[in-house]
């Protein structure tokens, strides 16, 4: 039924009563769509507080991860230092190594010279006794070829171990900025998503709000009440 359908019309014009009760009903009418519009611009406004309280929490966490990054960078830092004293360690134990052999093959090399001494001494001595002094060189030496042969030997043992450790540590820490690098990038790569959504969703209830006004405005232009005049 139109609304022109509730008018009746009445010797010398409208019949007042149903005027009245026109502009009550079109008045709850446009009251209730009022507050239709107003509930949902309390929503949309709940919602837009929800995004700004969002979008501040994103924005700190991507501070504190991007201090993080610059964290993992300084200790990158530190731990290719620890890498270069970790390298000159092991050349350090290999040069160690490397005298200690070269002080036994020479240790090796004068024994083998004074055997040969011996021999001939023997040969022109024609089973003489040799001197008493003589003798101990040979056993002096023995002694400090077997010192220089341990020494040698420890040396390489700890080289040794020491070089499986340094492979372990490199490995170690290769390994651990490879996965605090990988997990930062990932970290920082989500949290910038999730920022640009909310962004975006922030723009569209802005947007929708808007929308609302200009609905409510249309609205409260259209709601054109009669004067008294025209009652």
């Amino acid at each position: 039924m139109s609304d022109f359908s509730r008018f009746r019309t009445a010797v010398g014009g409208f019949s007042r009563t149903d005027v009245v009760n026109y502009i009550e009903e079109t008045s709850a009418a446009h009251q209730k769509a009022l507050r239709k519009l107003e509930d949902e611009k309390q929503a949309f406004a709940d919602e837009n507080d929800h995004l700004l309280a969002e979008n501040t929490r994103l924005q700190a966490e991507l501070s504190d991860l991007r201090a993080e990054h610059e964290k993992l960078k300084e200790e990158d830092s530190a731990l290719s230092a620890q890498v270069v004293s970790l390298s000159d360690e092991a050349s350090e134990l290999a040069a160690q190594l490397e005298t200690a052999k070269q002080e036994l093959e020479q240790l090796k090399s004068e024994q083998a010279s004074l055997d040969s001494s011996e021999t001939a001494c023997e040969e022109d001595a024609a089973g003489e006794e040799p001197a008493q002094p003589e003798a101990a060189a040979p056993v002096d030496l023995s002694q400090q070829e077997l010192a220089a042969y341990r020494r040698a030997e420890q040396a390489e043992r700890n080289a040794m171990v020491r070089a499986r450790k340094l492979r372990e540590q490199l490995s170690l820490l290769c390994e651990q900025s490879k996965d605090r690098y990988t997990d930062a990038g990932e970290e920082i790569s989500a949290l910038t998503a999730d920022l640009s959504s909310g962004l975006s969703r922030l723009q569209e209830t802005l947007a929708d709000i808007q929308a609302i006004f200009d609905d409510a405005e249309s609205a409260f232009d259209e709601l054109q009440l009669p004067g008294e005049d025209d009652v």
